[in-house]
């Protein structure tokens, strides 16, 4: 019989240290208790995600409220926070290893338009070119949400036009 002795060798300590490995983890390693975690080490939950926002009666949810920001807030945590960062800066812990690098939803300096219009339509269609991908499979409220949330929080508001964001509400996939 013709083998390798080495990769046999290699092979069995790889197998025997994975077993003393998860021996280890399972029956001798002290585990942390959340008690142990040092004040101040977790983030505080912001007011605005905490528990459930009831959102079964916006009727239109193009008009901003309160509780779509609040319901955007979670979705943004949800669904955005891995590239843009918690706060929106672009610094998410998977903007790293995006070229280019996430927008700061906070200074805008938006490439499709800061109006709600086309932040919705960013929303549906992603940016070509980019990281940026569709989010089309979110809820028609769920991206409204998120629409008021980002413009919540940026310091380059565009001036919204009602009547043809209402217009374009009624088609708005």
């Amino acid at each position: 019989m013709n083998y390798n002795k080495s990769g046999l060798i290699i092979l069995l300590a790889s197998v025997f240290f994975s077993f003393a490995w998860f021996i280890y983890l399972v029956f001798f390693s002290t585990h942390m208790e959340l008690a142990e975690l040092e004040q101040g080490s977790v983030l505080p939950v912001n007011d605005s995600t905490a528990g459930a926002v009831d959102v079964s009666q916006i009727k239109d949810p193009w008009i901003s409220s309160e509780v779509l920001i609040a319901h955007g807030s979670r979705v943004y945590q949800t669904y955005c926070a891995s590239c843009h960062g918690k706060t929106g800066l672009g610094d998410g812990l998977a903007a790293a290893g995006l070229k280019p690098a996430p927008r700061n939803l906070i200074t805008g300096e938006w490439k499709k338009g800061g109006d709600s219009i086309s932040m919705y339509t960013t929303l549906v269609q992603g940016i070509e070119g980019s990281s940026m991908v569709s989010f089309s499979y979110l809820s028609k409220l769920d991206r409204w949400a998120l629409v008021h949330y980002v413009r919540s929080i940026t310091k380059d508001k565009v001036e919204d036009n009602i009547e043809k964001l209402k217009e374009f509400a009624k088609t708005a996939k």
